[in-house]
């Protein structure tokens, strides 16, 4: 993973076999638990983790108490905190804090819990990593029978890919929504996202479809209009207008420069979609 200020880095890494992450010392563990509190579950503590622990990392001390705690069945919030209390990359106030998502996520169902993972993923702007973890959701047949349930996660998963602009994607996921779970939010991200993509073909299946007028479409243009607008305004898209502009008063090598440090900035924004 990469993390610095680490005190002993053992030479094979643990491997996370739910995210396929090389974890390589304890603070790397930490990091990685209170960073991913949603997809954990008693699974997580396996013996290839307590052995990693114990001989990769000589933490005998904790091995013993994480397998003792496996064998007895231990709450799985001690669990963690073992883990978490072993070194200082946390302090009490934030180990206290995690305490509390620990016991919010421990009422949640397995789907609801890596749902919510993926609705953290959406909020930090990592849109692949949420499609991904969306997918597995519905690749799963015993929540066929929990339509508002599914719904939701097609109307997510059409918002992750509306915000990576692949609108027909997107398009279909807000399709299965509506048909799932007749929500009007569903609706109207469908009509917004067939607008975006700007098809003739696209709009007119959804408006025969769903019985829409054009009065209604163009109700939703003036909406998305409105926004546009008020995007125009933001600090952020003058300060990017700005830095693409050239003038005369503005040297070629320094414009040159502003556009390369934009394509970095944009480049690193797209890498951090991904975990």
């Amino acid at each position: 993973m990469g993390l610095i200020l680490c005190e002993k880095q053992a030479t094979m890494p643990y491997t996370v076999p739910e995210s396929g992450k090389n974890i390589y010392s304890i603070e790397e563990l930490c990091y990685y638990i209170y960073n991913n509190s949603y997809m954990l579950g008693k699974e997580f503590f396996s013996k290839e983790l307590i052995d990693f622990v114990e001989n990769g990392l000589s933490l005998e001390s904790l091995a013993q108490k994480l397998k003792r705690g496996v064998d007895y069945g231990e709450n799985f919030t001690n669990m963690i905190m073992y883990i978490l209390d072993s070194c200082s990359y946390y302090d009490e106030e934030e180990k206290q804090g995690f305490v509390k998502t620990l016991d919010a996520i421990g009422s949640k169902s397995p789907a609801e819990r890596i749902k919510a993972r993926a609705d953290v993923l959406m909020a930090n702007k990592k849109y692949s990593s949420a499609v991904a973890v969306y997918t597995i959701i519905l690749d799963q047949k015993e929540f066929a029978k929990q339509p508002d349930f599914l719904g939701d996660i097609q109307n997510n998963l059409g918002v992750a890919y509306v915000h990576m602009f692949l609108y027909e994607e997107a398009i279909s996921c807000f399709k299965k929504a509506y048909d799932i779970s007749q929500k009007e939010d569903y609706l109207d991200n469908m009509v917004c996202a067939a607008i975006l993509l700007d098809d003739d073909s696209s709009m007119g299946e959804i408006m025969e479809k769903y019985s829409l007028t054009n009065e209604t479409i163009e109700k939703y243009r003036k909406v998305i209009d409105f926004q546009t607008k008020q995007i125009a305004k933001s600090k952020i898209y003058r300060d990017t207008v700005a830095r693409l502009a050239h003038s005369e008063n503005t040297s070629l090598d320094l414009y040159n420069e502003r556009i390369y440090q934009m394509l970095n900035e944009w480049k690193l924004q797209y890498r951090n979609q991904f975990i």
